[in-house]
């Protein structure tokens, strides 16, 4: 099940992203942008698991909550809140109208010729 829900992120990750850029050069901001909340989120996933491993193959197959495993889930926990403030910034962006007629990224789409 997590190869399906993996392989679903990459299908429908690549066109949102792509989407965001697009919105994104509609309200004239840089599309690298989106790069703050995608970033994140992938080390979001890979941090924790990264972690684990670690703390479980240190161990000997046990688990617990030794001082190094502690820091390492505060600072995951300053990173998740970074991360929520630049969701909120980049969808704030995303919902704003765009720029009346051309921009610096190309000519208004919705402008009738």
């Amino acid at each position: 099940m997590l190869l399906v829900d993996m392989l679903l992120v990459i299908v429908l990750g690549i066109p949102l992203v792509t989407a965001a850029q697009r919105r994104l050069h509609d309200t004239d901001r840089n599309g690298a942008w989106v790069w703050l909340v995608v970033i994140p989120a992938i080390l979001m996933v890979l941090i924790p698991l990264t972690i684990a491993i670690i703390e479980y193959n240190m161990r000997g197959g046990a688990v617990s909550m030794s001082p190094v495993f502690q820091i390492m889930i505060a600072i995951f926990t300053l990173f998740s809140l970074s991360f929520q403030i630049a969701v909120i910034l980049v969808l704030v962006w995303l919902s704003l109208p765009g720029t009346e007629g051309p921009n610096s990224y190309g000519p208004d789409p919705t402008m009738q010729e």
